[in-house]
């Protein structure tokens, strides 16, 4: 299956939506330090260093609809480049992934 073919069928999953405009992704780079998010230093007297920088650079095609979550209330929808796409959304989490493999088998594509 090329690019363009997994394309195609990523576009047919329950959750995930292609938009006609790029976008800013909304994903996070790899090995973003506790310090953006949160204050640190002794006592922890220095604030965060904010998210910003960490922002992942690619433009985003793919608008995803998460599940209801449980714990930490993601549901709005978020709008990702491809590689975000897949690893926070389609295959995000364990119910995130059992919703995939279900729609997977669905298409017959699993057994």
């Amino acid at each position: 299956m090329n690019r363009q073919e997994r394309q195609e069928a990523i576009q047919t999953h329950p959750g995930v939506r292609r938009l006609k405009v790029s976008r800013c992704c909304e994903g996070w780079k790899s090995g973003t330090p506790l310090k953006a998010i949160y204050s640190w230093g002794p006592g922890r007297s220095n604030p965060p260093v904010g998210l910003e920088r960490y922002r992942c650079k690619n433009r985003a095609w793919w608008r995803f609809t998460p599940l209801k979550r449980k714990a930490w209330g993601f549901t709005a929808p978020q709008n990702y480049c491809w590689s975000h796409l897949i690893h926070n959304g389609v295959y995000g989490d364990m119910d995130e992934e059992a919703r995939t493999v279900r729609w997977m088998k669905r298409k017959g594509w699993m057994e």
